[in-house]
């Protein structure tokens, strides 16, 4: 007994969502029996931004800051997209591309290029605004992807399947450059190796010279039949516009 009241007394258990108990209006009381179609749905929470959590700037999720709250930027586990919840380090600056991906870079920088292997795009920032231009893309001739390829060489290799080819005619012009320094260096050495040959007999450099003219040519001309054979990736129909 506290106060009065025995509190060893057993509670009743509350009535189940199967039967609802009522007191009618004579004072009685009597049981209700529900349906399955009177019970009311199942709960379940659905997530809201609070102080805990924050929305990702991509996708709109609720993504949970406990044990991130010492990060500058955490990843959504949905979209996998970085989402920045502090200020830049100084003298620094954050910028997204439009493949989603958050870039930092210096405070200074007018010329920002996106890391991501699918895109490299060129981002120009005056002012604090950025502008997107236009990235040169390329359907690769093995899997078929579009793919982003800003190198000053012919070759390319495929961010999706790892495949070398060529992008666009560059291949195919540099095979042709290649075979016709060959040719000039077969002729020009086939010319000295007759116009020396008397005097090979005496002076033995000559041979170096034949020699060194005819391997010359013809490692240009086996360079050009690679360019010539290996698979050329032409330039995407779905080209990058701004962002």
């Amino acid at each position: 007994m506290e106060g009065g009241v025995d509190v060893t007394k057993e509670v009743p258990p509350p009535p189940s969502y199967s039967q609802v108990t009522a007191q009618g209006s004579g004072g009685g009381i009597y049981t209700v029996p529900m349906g399955q179609g009177d019970l009311p749905p199942p709960y379940s929470p659905v997530p809201t931004a609070g102080e805990s959590t924050i929305n990702c700037q991509v996708c709109q999720a609720v993504i949970n800051l406990e044990g991130q709250r010492h990060l500058t930027v955490v990843q959504c586990p949905t979209c996998k997209e970085g989402t920045a919840i502090q200020d830049p380090p100084p003298g620094q600056r954050r910028v997204r591309c439009v493949c989603n991906l958050l870039l930092l870079y210096p405070a200074g920088a007018t010329k920002v290029y996106c890391v991501r292997a699918t895109c490299r795009r060129l981002i120009t920032v005056t002012n604090g605004i950025p502008m997107f231009s236009p990235a040169p893309m390329y359907c690769c001739v093995h899997c078929h992807q579009n793919f982003v390829y800003r190198g000053r060489t012919p070759l390319a290799r495929c961010p999706y399947c790892s495949r070398v080819s060529a992008v666009g005619g560059q291949g195919r012009r540099k095979g042709l450059v290649y075979l016709v320094l060959g040719i000039i260096l077969l002729a020009v050495a086939t010319i000295i190796t007759i116009g020396t040959y008397e005097s090979a007999v005496e002076h033995g450099g000559y041979y170096v010279a034949w020699t060194g003219g005819f391997v010359a040519g013809i490692m240009f001309i086996i360079a050009s039949l690679f360019y010539f054979i290996i698979p050329s990736s032409p330039p995407s129909s779905t080209q990058s516009s701004e962002g």
